[in-house]
């Protein structure tokens, strides 16, 4: 249902092609958001998602 939600409002290009769902965002000591830790996150998620 997310995809469809972001398919009704977004060009075709920007809808995810895998959504992962986190607990919690990585956060570093000052509290801001660790990118490259979520892109990690991310990557692995869909990897273990995907069907070889």
């Amino acid at each position: 249902s997310i995809r469809a939600f972001c398919a009704e409002r977004l060009a075709g290009y920007k809808v995810p092609d895998a959504i992962a769902v986190v607990a919690e965002m990585p956060r570093g000591a000052m509290g801001k958001l660790l990118r490259p830790r979520l892109v990690d996150a991310a990557t692995d998620a869909v990897s273990r998602s995907t069907p070889r």
